[in-house]
């Protein structure tokens, strides 16, 4: 089974009834996986192709967070297909140290009259997606 089928069977079963963004999360993390190491077979990616994977990651400039989203998502769309097709495999990703807390930056909160001020906009100008 490959990266590309596995995702394709975990968005089948696990994707009904889930957002556009579950899909497209799913989707795109794997697709950075294809495109730095390759469409391979599960069995088929090593640690050398996860560390490559985290090097590209960190390049591109994602904070320790969002590489943990990302990596969090292929593990779960490999490990569930795996699981479902009877596909034993170790993930390459599992221990494979990053700074998880590298570039994220706490955000401010809101004073609670402009939280009121947005709403009342929203409203105002009925911001619902169809």
């Amino acid at each position: 089974m490959t990266l590309s089928e596995a995702v394709s069977v975990y968005l089948k079963q696990k994707g009904h009834g889930r957002p556009v963004t579950f899909h497209r999360a799913a989707g795109r993390s794997c697709g950075f996986v294809i495109v730095v190491a390759g469409g391979k077979g599960l069995r088929a990616y090593f640690k050398k192709d996860a560390n490559t994977f985290l090097d590209v990651l960190i390049k591109r400039g994602l904070s320790g967070s969002s590489m943990t989203r990302i990596i969090g998502t292929v593990r779960s769309a490999t490990n569930f297909a795996a699981s479902g097709m009877g596909v034993s495999f170790t993930y390459p990703l599992s221990g494979v140290y990053f700074d998880r807390q590298s570039g994220v930056q706490e955000r401010e909160t809101l004073p609670v009259q402009v939280i009121g001020k947005l709403q009342a906009e929203c409203l105002r100008v009925d911001d619902e997606l169809p």
